[in-house]
């Protein structure tokens, strides 16, 4: 699409968040709702991520070994608990 001169160049939800279909829902409570269809491989090449209602990523982060509480808790200060991050595995991906 061509941008008009002097206009900032135009970016959609789907551009933004790397989803297919994506849109902006208003809830009962006033809050908007992004509602981002990805695929499994959109989502693991993705740094955006989901968010569960009570606000912390429910994402494949966590093995039988470690929970967002044993990793993001904010006892542990800024970057959570380091025993948690490895490869792609990081405070800022998962918490």
């Amino acid at each position: 699409a061509e941008v008009a001169s002097g206009e900032p160049p135009q970016a959609s939800l789907d551009d933004i968040f790397g989803c297919e279909g994506a849109e902006l829902k208003l809830t009962d409570d006033g809050q908007y709702l992004l509602v981002c269809p990805r695929t499994q491989e959109q989502q693991d090449a993705s740094f955006w991520y989901e968010t569960s209602d009570e606000g912390h990523n429910p994402n494949p982060c966590w093995s039988r070994h470690f929970s967002w509480e044993d990793c993001c808790d904010p006892s542990f200060g800024p970057g959570g608990n380091k025993k948690c991050w490895g490869g792609p595995y990081t405070w800022a991906r998962c918490c």
